[in-house]
């Protein structure tokens, strides 16, 4: 970070003239870093284009153009010319070596505090408490490189990388980083959806557990999007999650897909028989109840006691497999909790506009057990809408599939 640099003495002067003075020198050096460490960082967050990063290694000065490629509605990846040249110019001012009490380095000193107090100022100013969130992945042992690079300097004790691993895990920015070298890519991360999708929100919950910064994408109802057809031209379904502009379709495979990829708070089991049958029932899970459940909205006769039978006995299976156990995952939520999760919030509305409960709490009491503190977890209270707004939905559901039955069978 420039200006972190300024409050260093040099070497023959701790020697000779180390006190109370050059020490308290440090202490403002490591708290002004800091701050503006967080500053830099908020104020960065709100620049589309790019940044700068300066890292001192030895006294050696490297300064890098870092751009960023997280953009909503375009990737800002063109060389901006006159931004590169004022970096040039600035590399050339702050790598001319001056003598101690020139005329100059008291100007770069100046300039130096007035960019720091700056950038301080820019970072309350502009300052958002929800950013200082952890880094997605907090295995990757590397130097922080948001936008700017900060080492510490403190008792004579440079930082360096493990000072900068400690920054990493106080200043997150909540989203994946892939390093190389000394340049970042930022993950992209976009998900396409629907509000009213159970399929959607299971992949939504596993992005936030994750820690996983995306961009969504909300689809309408009647219409689908060319961006909807072009990444699942098969099935032409949400969820889609794109990665890096790769698309992966099917929300049970996303899920498999997210939780390979970030490491952090794993999701499916590591036991290869568990992981096995996990696999095989949330799929069952979904034809027997998800789908059964809906059909039962517009089905009438022996076919309706036909989907009320399956439903009941998929629930019978759900209720024995939380017998001692506090969630389908064991003490911890895990892949089948938040496959089977949508049972705790969409299965309530389909009873009240079918009239007739499929969650029964007397009939199967670990399973309401289970439905309650599913629906007390942060990031699945944080999703749950108002559910007059899904009675609604499930009531034109049900309209508009009898309607087109009843032509299906003329």
């Amino acid at each position: 970070m420039v200006g972190v640099g300024v409050f260093m003495t040099t070497d023959r002067v701790t020697c000779l003239y180390a006190g109370p003075g050059v020490v308290i020198s440090y202490a403002i050096a490591g708290l002004c870093a800091l701050l503006s460490a967080f500053g830099y960082t908020e104020f960065t967050v709100h620049m589309l284009v790019s940044g700068e990063q300066k890292e001192d290694d030895g006294g050696q000065l490297q300064l890098h153009r870092v751009h960023r490629s997280h953009g909503r509605h375009r990737r800002f990846n063109q060389i901006d010319l006159v931004a590169l040249a004022i970096i040039l110019i600035i590399t050339l001012i702050i790598c001319y070596r001056t003598r101690e009490r020139s005329i100059v380095n008291m100007i770069l000193t100046a300039l130096h505090i007035l960019f720091i107090a700056f950038v301080i100022l820019m970072g309350f100013w502009r300052g958002d408490w929800n950013n200082f969130t952890r880094l997605a992945n907090p295995q990757i042992s590397v130097y922080l490189t948001t936008v700017s690079s900060v080492s510490f300097v403190f008792g004579g004790f440079r930082g360096g990388k493990e000072g900068q691993k400690w920054v990493a895990r106080v200043i997150g920015v909540g989203a994946s980083l892939d390093t190389c070298g000394s340049q970042t890519i930022q993950e992209e991360v976009k998900l396409v959806g629907a509000w009213f999708s159970p399929y959607v929100h299971r992949v939504t919950w596993v992005l936030k557990l994750k820690g996983i910064q995306y961009e969504y994408v909300e689809e309408k109802i009647n219409s689908k999007s060319s961006l909807l057809l072009d990444c699942n031209p098969v099935h032409k379904k949400v969820p889609v999650l794109l990665h890096h502009g790769k698309p992966i379709a099917e929300s049970l495979f996303i899920i498999e897909y997210i939780d390979e990829t970030w490491k952090q708070n794993p999701i499916l089991p590591t036991d290869p028989y568990d992981r096995a049958m996990a696999r095989f029932w949330a799929p069952y899970i979904d034809q027997m109840i998800l789908e059964g459940s809906k059909r039962a909205l517009y089905v009438e006769g022996e076919q309706l006691k036909k989907e009320i039978k399956k439903v009941s006995e998929a629930m019978e299976v759900l209720e024995g497999m939380l017998k001692g156990k506090k969630y389908f995952g064991g003490d911890r939520l895990g892949f089948l909790d938040i496959a089977f999760g949508w049972i705790a919030i969409w299965l309530e509305a389909i009873d009240q506009v079918a009239g007739f409960r499929f969650l029964d709490s007397n009939k199967y009491p670990l399973l309401h057990k289970w439905k309650n503190k599913f629906r007390e977890i942060d990031v699945v209270k944080d999703s749950l809408f108002p559910m007059e707004k899904l009675v609604c939905f499930f009531k034109k559901y049900s309209q508009y599939s009898k309607l087109k039955l009843s032509e299906a069978t003329k």
